[in-house]
C-alpha cells in the first residue's frame, strides 16, 4: 500500500485524514512557556481563541525527526510505500526534518516532497496525490507526477487585518494604525522558492476580493484538478470571495480551516483559495 504522509500545516480536517489514511505529524504552537501540539493539544478554534486573547504571537515550530520516525515505523510493519509532503522548505524546517527521519530508514521506500506551498497550496497537491493512488498508479509514477506539479499550484489570499503584522514586527504601529484607518488589506501568494510573496494591497475587503477573483480569472486555471478554499478564524471575508465570484470554472471541493502557521501572520478572517494553473 502506498501512505501518505503530511505535517499538520496542511489544514485538513482530523476527519478527511482518517478518511483518506492520511498520516499528520504535528508542528508545535508555542504561547509563552506553553507548547501545544497542533490540533492534538490545541484544536484550530481554540488557536485563534488564544491568539486573540493574547498580547504577542504565538511561534511555531517544526516536528522533530523522531516523529516522522514513528509514522515510517509503522509503514516498515505494513509494508507500505511512503510519500512525505511537506510544507514549504522556505519556510520551516519541516521538509529537512522528514528528510532527515527518511534518511535513517533506507530500507524503506520514502520519497520526501517539498511542496514549495503551504496549508491549501499543499492541501490541493495531496487530493491530486490521493486521486492518482485511488486510479491504481504506480509508486514511482505518483511520484514524478507529484513532483511535477509543485511548480503548478497557486496560493492566493487576502489579509483583512494589519494586527497580527504589527504584533509580529512586520509593520510599526503607526503604519499599522494609519493602515487599518483606510482599510489597507495584502493579498499575498508564495513565490516560486516557497517563500511569502505579496502581490499587492487593497483598499477595503471588496476590492481585495475583486483582485482574488480577477487574478483567479486571469490564471489558465486547470479545471481537471483539485481546487479548494479556506480562512482563518472566521469565514466571513470567505464568504463573500465565494458569492462574488461568478466564475464557472472555480469549483471547490474542500473548506478548510486554516490553521496556526499561516493564521499567526494572517491574523482571524482572511481568505484563501488554491488550485492549478495549467
Amino acid at each position: 500500500m502506498i501512505r501518505l504522509v503530511m505535517d499538520s500545516t496542511c489544514d485538513f480536517s482530523q476527519d478527511f485524514a482518517k478518511k483518506h489514511n492520511i498520516d499528520i505529524v504535528p508542528l508545535s504552537v508555542v504561547f509563552g512557556t506553553d507548547v501545544y501540539k497542533e490540533n492534538i493539544d490545541l484544536s484550530v478554534d481554540d488557536f485563534y481563541q488564544k491568539m486573540s486573547a493574547s498580547t504577542e504571537l504565538p511561534k511555531t515550530s517544526q516536528p522533530a525527526p523522531q516523529l516522522f520516525l514513528e509514522v515510517f515505523e509503522k509503514a516498515r510493519e505494513n509494508k507500505d510505500q511512503v510519500i512525505v509532503m511537506t510544507i514549504s522548505s522556505g519556510i520551516s524546517g519541516t521538509y529537512q526534518s522528514a528528510c532527515m527521519a527518511a534518511n535513517m530508514c533506507a530500507d524503506l521506500q520514502i520519497e520526501v516532497i517539498d511542496t514549495k506551498n503551504v496549508t491549501l497550496g499543499a492541501q490541493v497537491q495531496a487530493l491530486e496525490v490521493l486521486r492518482m493512488i485511488e486510479s491504481g498508479m504506480d509508486y514511482q509514477s505518483i511520484v514524478n507526477k507529484a513532483r511535477e506539479n509543485v511548480s503548478k499550484v497557486r496560493l492566493i489570499a487576502l489579509i483583512n487585518t494589519l494586527e497580527n503584522l504589527v504584533k509580529g514586527g512586520r509593520l510599526s504601529k503607526v503604519e499599522g494604525m494609519v493602515g487599518s484607518l483606510i482599510s489597507i488589506k495584502p493579498f499575498i501568494t508564495m513565490d516560486a522558492e516557497g517563500k511569502i510573496e505579496t502581490l499587492g494591497k487593497s483598499r477595503g475587503t471588496r476590492k481585495g476580493i475583486a483582485t482574488m477573483i480577477d487574478t483567479m480569472k486571469n490564471d489558465e486555471l486547470d479545471c481537471s484538478k483539485p481546487m479548494v478554499v479556506g480562512y482563518t478564524g472566521i469565514s466571513d471575508t470567505m464568504d463573500q470571495f465565494m458569492s462574488s465570484c461568478n466564475d464557472e470554472r472555480f469549483q471547490p471541493e474542500l473548506v478548510s480551516k486554516i490553521g496556526a502557521v499561516i493564521g499567526t501572520h494572517a491574523g482571524s478572517n482572511a481568505a484563501a483559495a488554491a488550485y492549478f494553473i495549467k
